[in-house]
């Protein structure tokens, strides 16, 4: 047989590229010739030549496998952060073995690429691949957590939280001196994200500690109750004094204006007595007459006062003041002492001879002290008198007195004696004469009454009767003394 023509064996794709090398084949003329197509990686058979299988021929002949690419194994693109959990779900990306992929990031809300896949791009094999984009959380909008009271004031400065979009962020009220959160924001914790977010917490001023306003006088002492003042933390505060009667404010307090605090403060008005009204103490007869001038007393309202009555020459206090004790006021006073006049002492009328013998019983003369007294000479038979005595009339006092009246024995009776020249006058004097302002004869007088005598008695006799009256003139005086001190303390006390 003849060398027949070459069989070429093509190995092509659906282009006609060349994907191996041909395979030429030769045999015989007239001899059959079988191809096969070759295994190509990534490839595979899509068209069988109708000619795979012939007979050898003096013409030369071709067999085209025309081959087709083969399912790639997937390329599975991932998207992880940096501790490889998933962020979205895998992208799976099909092709042909050997023809190229390329891959993208996803957007993430909240995240960003950090870092890059080398196989971010590639060729499809028949190995499964992985693509994996690594993200990090991108940086979050600022948390502002604000601190406002109800009308919007902002109480603190604001605080700032930073962090990652998704996730959490934690916000604290502050302690705000002199306030308290009232409403608690709804977002105090929540979720960084993209977009700014605001935290609000709501404070009302709290209840402050009492303001105790008082009332003292210079020692200390409490004059009216304590007015307690409250408030909020950080308002004002204002006081008043307080309208005491009797007293005055001496000293305001420095904070009588101030700010309500957490801390409890007193608020001290120091008060000083007022001046009061003059307490006028007289001294008047029962008829309302003035007797000495007034003492005026005077003092701080609220104070004691004490009067005395004054010791008046010839009078005692026959009726105590009910207010002659009591407290100064804002109204005038007056304590009235009403005297009566005291007893005087007696006034002694005496009736002697020129000798200071005497010849008839004393009058005995008794009245008030400063009123007036008037005596009356006796008649005594055979006398006459000679001499009327200077005081004869006058005024009570309280020391006794003795008015003396000296007489003459009548010439009819005792011829041969000169009884025309008058006699010198014997009569005692008061110590102190008081001027009083009573009028007319108020003594009471007692006259005893002597026989008449046509005779002069004798000197025996007339010595016993001037011993005896001397007695009782002794007696007399002695008395009218013990009276008058009795009076007197009467008066004083």
């Amino acid at each position: 047989r003849s060398d027949a023509a070459p069989v070429t064996v093509r190995y092509e794709d659906t282009e006609g590229n060349e994907l191996a090398a041909p395979t030429v084949m030769n045999g015989k003329v007239g001899l059959p010739y079988t191809s096969e197509s070759k295994a190509i990686n990534g490839w595979y058979v899509s068209q069988t030549p109708t000619n795979a299988n012939g007979t050898y021929s003096e013409t030369a002949q071709e067999v085209v496998y025309v081959y087709e690419r083969s399912d790639a194994a997937p390329v599975t693109v991932k998207y992880e952060d940096t501790e490889g959990n998933e962020l979205a779900t895998p992208t799976v990306m099909n092709g042909k073995i050997g023809l190229p992929y390329e891959s993208e990031a996803k957007a993430i809300p909240g995240w960003y690429v950090s870092q890059m896949p080398t196989n971010a791009n590639g060729i499809y094999s028949e190995t499964a691949q992985e693509v994996v984009y690594v993200y990090e959380r991108s940086d979050a909008a600022p948390v502002t957590v604000k601190y406002e009271d109800t009308e919007g004031n902002q109480l603190s400065a604001p605080t700032v939280l930073s962090g990652k979009i998704g996730l959490p962020y934690e916000s604290e009220a502050k302690t705000i001196p002199g306030w308290y959160v009232s409403q608690m924001p709804e977002n105090a914790n929540g979720t960084y994200s993209e977009s700014a977010q605001e935290v609000i917490y709501v404070y009302e001023r709290s209840d402050a500690a009492p303001v105790t306003v008082k009332y003292e006088d210079t020692e200390g002492n409490q004059l009216s109750a304590p007015t307690v003042l409250s408030g909020k933390i950080g308002l004002p505060y204002e006081s008043e004094a307080k309208a005491i009667p009797g007293w005055f404010v001496a000293q305001t307090p420095s904070n009588a204006t101030g700010t309500f605090s957490e801390t409890a403060q007193e608020v001290i008005y120091v008060y000083e007595r007022s001046d009061a009204a003059p307490v006028t103490v007289k001294y008047e007869d029962k008829e309302g007459n003035q007797l000495s001038a007034p003492t005026v007393l005077s003092g701080k309202i609220g104070l004691p006062y004490t009067s005395k009555a004054k010791a008046i020459p010839g009078w005692y206090v026959s009726q105590m003041p009910t207010n002659a004790n009591g407290t100064y006021s804002e109204n005038a006073q007056e304590v009235n002492y009403v005297y009566e006049r005291s007893d005087a002492a007696l006034v002694i009328v005496r009736y002697e001879d020129m000798e200071g013998n005497q010849l008839a019983e004393p009058t005995i003369l008794s009245g008030k002290v400063g009123l007036s007294y008037e005596s009356n000479a006796k008649e005594i038979s055979g006398w006459r008198v000679s001499k009327t005595p200077k005081n004869a009339k006058g005024t009570f006092s309280d020391a006794v007195q003795e008015v003396i009246y000296v007489y003459s024995a009548d010439k009819e009776n005792e011829p041969g004696e000169d009884s025309g020249e008058d006699t010198p006058e014997s009569e005692n004097k008061t110590p102190k004469e008081e001027n009083g302002n009573s009028s007319g004869n108020n003594s009471k007088q007692t006259n005893t009454q002597t026989k008449s005598k046509n005779k002069l008695p004798a000197t025996g006799e007339q010595l016993t009767g001037q011993r005896i009256m001397g007695f009782l003139g002794v007696i007399t005086v002695l008395f009218s003394f013990v009276v008058i001190l009795r009076r007197k303390r009467k008066t004083e006390n």
